[in-house]
């Protein structure tokens, strides 16, 4: 194992440090569109757009990569990504702020599909689950290392969007230091929704619930916690601590989900995220403990429902259909990842700080409801015909090549 993780640690190293800056990037525009008065409609718009160009880059980054290679597109998109963070601090625009999430979005699913596509040829069927288990620590990590470094200067000053672009810049030198080579990206075909919708109706919804909840959440949080007055440092904290119940909770819930129906999962994962979340609207009115501790059941219990619904879906499947089912999923996904933050824009414009988590309460509500409907009407199938659990980001339809369940003969 030591063998295949040596070449790949340039190849993570340079991709933490790149999340490491994006994850501060991204709790740190929420906190400033507050400071600058954005209204929460527009904070929402702006904060999704960033999904509308990851949503484009998964599409047409396969193209880039092909004509410069993989090196080249990644130094080009760590450019583009690191320039792009200090463009904020030149324009109090929306619009501009609007166009750079994009072009950001854009260039992190570029930068995701090659770090991919090089973990995919580095790495067989004996090794890909460890490998893939190791690349969503990284994820998950580096994203919440990023909300540390908001405890440094007040958000208000330009230095933390220097350290943002400092850190994305400095991504890229391992990277290109390295000397493993990758092969283009594959292009996948996404399984017509409709096929999708047919084989498993809640594992879709269930990937749509997890966009529209997730996507909100790690745009308007932020905002969330400013609008009650909390501090930087409060702010800071509150993330790291929803990130992190997510990353505790991950694998042993993923287990859980092997031995039981995995319709009882998502029952269980979004009735618990359900009533975490309307616990912090009631009573999240101050920095307190109590607040930290539904932070983190909603960060356990929301982060996996994504996995979960992908591994529903694949239940009923085979394997060569894997890839393109779960890039069909990644988009419903991204869909919902789009419009997350504009109907919790909508909702916080409505009824306050609180309407972010009525919203997410709202979205789990419904899959339970429509989780204990399917129950009903299918039987489920045996436990041990079920496929072992894997947690796979939600990055680009790359990433399910490295997935073991998947069938890697043609790759």
């Amino acid at each position: 194992m030591n063998a295949i993780l040596f070449p790949l640690i340039a190849l993570f190293s340079g991709l933490g440090i790149i999340l490491v800056g994006n994850g501060l990037l991204g709790t740190l525009l929420g906190v400033r569109a507050v400071a600058l008065e954005f209204s929460l409609e527009v904070t929402g718009l702006v904060m999704s757009a960033y999904f509308i160009g990851f949503s484009a880059g998964s599409l047409y980054c396969v193209q880039l990569i092909e004509r410069a290679g993989h090196i080249r597109t990644f130094a080009a998109l760590c450019s583009i990504a690191s320039a792009a963070s200090l463009v904020y601090l030149l324009f109090e625009s929306p619009f501009v702020w609007a166009l750079l999430r994009a072009i950001t979005g854009f260039c992190f699913a570029g930068l995701y599909m090659v770090t991919e596509s090089w973990l995919n040829d580095n790495t067989d069927n004996t090794t890909r689950g460890r490998v893939l288990s190791i690349y969503m620590m990284v994820n998950l990590v580096s994203l919440g290392a990023g909300q540390l470094l908001l405890l440094v200067p007040h958000p208000g000053n330009f230095e933390l969007f220097c350290v943002a672009s400092i850190l994305i810049a400095l991504g890229l030198v391992p990277v290109t230091l390295t000397k493993s080579s990758a092969p283009a990206p594959h292009r996948a075909q996404p399984m017509p929704l409709l096929s999708i919708y047919r084989t498993s109706p809640l594992g879709m919804l269930g990937c749509l619930a997890s966009g529209l909840v997730m996507g909100a959440f790690w745009t308007m949080a932020p905002v969330f916690c400013r609008m009650l007055g909390l501090s930087e440092t409060a702010t800071a904290i509150f993330m790291l601590v929803t990130i992190l119940g997510g990353l505790t909770f991950l694998w042993p819930l993923g287990g859980l989900s092997d031995r039981l129906d995995r319709r009882i999962i998502i029952i269980m994962l979004c009735a618990t995220s359900a009533m975490a979340s309307l616990a912090m609207a009631v009573i999240g009115i101050e920095f307190s403990p109590v607040l930290l501790a539904l932070a983190i059941v909603f960060g356990g219990f929301s982060f996996p429902i994504y996995s979960v619904s992908v591994a529903h879906t694949n239940d009923y499947l085979d394997s060569g259909d894997l890839v393109s089912a779960s890039s069909a999923l990644l988009l419903v996904y991204g869909a919902g990842a789009v419009l997350g933050p504009l109907i919790a824009g909508l909702m916080m414009g409505w009824m306050g700080a609180k309407g972010l988590y009525i919203w997410t309460a709202g979205v789990m509500g419904f899959i339970v409801l429509f989780a204990i409907y399917r129950m009903q009407v299918r039987a489920s199938i045996p436990v041990d015909d079920q496929e072992a659990m894997v947690f796979v980001p939600r990055t680009t339809h790359v990433a399910y090549e490295l997935d073991p369940r998947a069938d890697n003969s043609d790759s």
